[in-house]
C-alpha cells in the first residue's frame, strides 16, 4: 500500500472513530445529563486547561465565536458557570465554574471514562501502550 494510501485510510478511521464517540456522547452520556458535547468540553477546558476567559476557551476549541457565546449564554442560565467582567478592561469575560458545572462534568467523565475502559477492554496492555504513544504523537504533530 501507498504511503498516500496508508494515510487517507488513518485519517478516515480517526473520523469514523471521532462519530462513534460523539454519538455514544450524544445518546449515552450527555443527553441523560441535559447538556451537549460542546457544553462538557467546554467544561472539560475550564476544568482540565485550566481555562480563564472566554478567549482561552475559543483558542483551545474549534468553534466559532457566534456558537461560543451561545453555548455559554445556555450554560450561564443553567447554571453550570458564571460570566465575570474584567475590572479594568470590561470587554474580558471571566468564567467561573459553579458547583452544578463541575458536578455535571465529573458525572459525565466518570461515565466517558468507564465506556472508554470497556471498549479497550479487548486490548492487550501492550497494544493500549502502543496506541496511546502513537495518539500522542499525532495529537503533538497536529498541534503545531
Amino acid at each position: 500500500m501507498s504511503n498516500a494510501t496508508i494515510d487517507t485510510n488513518i485519517i478516515e478511521q480517526i473520523i469514523v472513530l471521532s462519530n462513534i464517540i460523539n454519538k455514544l456522547g450524544e445518546t449515552e452520556i450527555f443527553k441523560p445529563n441535559n447538556i451537549t458535547t460542546l457544553q462538557f468540553n467546554i467544561l472539560g477546558t475550564i476544568i482540565i486547561d485550566k481555562a480563564k476567559t472566554i478567549n482561552d476557551i475559543k483558542k483551545r476549541l474549534i468553534v466559532s465565536s457566534a456558537s461560543l457565546s451561545q453555548t455559554i449564554n445556555r450554560m450561564e442560565k443553567a447554571g453550570f458557570i458564571s460570566r465575570i467582567y474584567g475590572k479594568g478592561d470590561k470587554r474580558e469575560v471571566y468564567i467561573e465554574m459553579k458547583q452544578l458545572g463541575i458536578d455535571t462534568y465529573n458525572q459525565c467523565n466518570k461515565v466517558y471514562l468507564e465506556m472508554a475502559a470497556e471498549k479497550l477492554g479487548g486490548f492487550s496492555d501492550k497494544n493500549k501502550e502502543l496506541f496511546f504513544s502513537l495518539l500522542k504523537e499525532f495529537n503533538s504533530s497536529i498541534s503545531k
